[in-house]
């Protein structure tokens, strides 16, 4: 008998084992339970994400339960539009046109938020912004130079010192955007546009690989599509009596262009232009920013810094004059013919040779070493050639 009893009591021991584990291990994996966290903004935002306080990572995962705070940090002239949140419980906010929302999460979440541009469309001369269905993009003013002396002995005789006398202009502040091309041609040609960079947006990387003509081409473009502009602004013609728009197709057949420089649409700047620019109002800055070889990183994406490819515009410090990566990042395609002797003369608004086979290019580029990017050297590339660092920035006349 007490045999029996003591068999019973060892198996009742067992079942209430068996079942204090199996209640347990249900507890275990009800606190467990965790779902993934997802978000994005349109380009122009960011958003973050909270939990207590403390950072959540997008991609990463969090408990069943837990409250999460997203917020939106829009650009300046860039707001909320409308919130998407899939997967939750939503809590607070969220509605259209607030920054913030706070959910509960109850299973997978995905969050994204349109944003919408508060300017209008078109180009303000006064302060030099132009919006385009919701890209915006800024014109800097550039003083005139005086009998300035640019280029620099040290360099090959392509850019020898020579004085100038420029009247004022504006330049864009960064080189053309991906976004901003394809909005204009249609298409976005890059080399650089596969793989993401932590921190920034692709599509704001500056657009390489296109053809000297076809930066003809996009000023003109960009010069019709602008409203307050028009063709009457347009600078560059297909023909010599400067009677027929240049267009794309133009470039596409490699078709030499022609300028009416009295025009204020958007056009390439010259040699000269781009270097006075490049310069920041400092003369004894060997690069767009700086004279300190070991700061050149600071300012300019090259060859040891880039990882051999473009990057987002402006990440790195402007010059003097506020403008970004005019050392570094893409090269730069200016409106002049190359020439291996530069003229010493001194000369008025140069727009340099009238003929020949290459064209210039400046400020080096993710590519190319640190003493291509300084503001005196010049590059030559075939005017219908594609290079996966060259690009360009636009000017206009005041």
């Amino acid at each position: 008998m007490k045999k029996t009893i003591l068999i019973m009591s060892a198996f009742s021991l067992t079942i209430l084992v068996i079942a204090s584990c199996k209640q347990k291990s249900n507890m275990q994996v009800e606190e467990t339970v965790e779902y993934r966290v997802d978000y994005s903004s349109a380009n122009h935002a960011s958003i973050s994400c909270k939990m207590d306080g403390k950072d959540v990572e997008n991609g990463s995962s969090v408990k069943k339960g837990s409250i999460l705070v997203f917020t939106l940090e829009p650009q300046e002239n860039y707001e909320a539009d409308e919130w998407n949140i899939e997967g939750n419980t939503l809590t607070q906010g969220g509605n259209k046109g607030e920054r913030t929302c706070t959910i509960k999460v109850t299973s997978d979440v995905v969050v994204t938020c349109k944003i919408k541009c508060l300017l209008e469309d078109g180009f303000d001369f006064t302060t030099g912004v132009g919006v385009l269905d919701g890209i915006i993009f800024k014109m800097k003013d550039i003083p005139a130079a005086k009998d300035e002396t640019l280029g620099n002995e040290m360099e090959e005789t392509d850019n020898k010192a020579h004085k100038v006398t420029l009247d004022a202009f504006t330049i864009s502040e960064t080189e053309i955007t991906q976004e901003l091309y394809k909005k204009v041609m249609g298409k976005n040609p890059s080399v650089c546009k596969e793989g993401k960079i932590e921190g920034e947006v692709t599509e704001k990387r500056p657009v390489d690989y296109v053809t000297w003509t076809e930066c003809i081409a996009f000023c003109n473009r960009l010069t019709q599509m602008m409203p307050g502009l028009g063709n009457t602004y347009c600078v560059y013609y297909s023909d010599p009596e400067l009677k027929n728009i240049y267009t794309e197709e133009d470039a596409t057949a490699l078709i030499e262009p022609h300028a009416n420089w009295s025009r204020k649409g958007f056009r390439l700047p010259t040699s000269n232009e781009w270097e006075w620019a490049a310069r920041g109002g400092v003369k004894n800055e060997y690069w767009a920013g700086t004279g300190d070889e070991k700061k050149v990183g600071d300012y300019a994406w090259i060859d040891t810094n880039s990882g051999h490819t473009t990057h987002e515009v402006a990440k790195k410090l402007p010059n003097g004059y506020g403008l970004y990566d005019m050392s570094g990042n893409v090269v730069e395609r200016c409106w002049d013919w190359y020439t291996e002797t530069i003229s010493t003369d001194p000369s008025t608004n140069p727009h340099g040779p009238k003929t020949g086979d290459m064209k210039v290019a400046r400020g080096g580029g993710a590519g190319l070493e640190f003493d291509s990017a300084t503001v005196t050297h010049i590059i030559c590339i075939s005017p219908g050639h594609h290079i996966w660092f060259a690009g360009f920035r636009i000017v206009q006349n005041k």
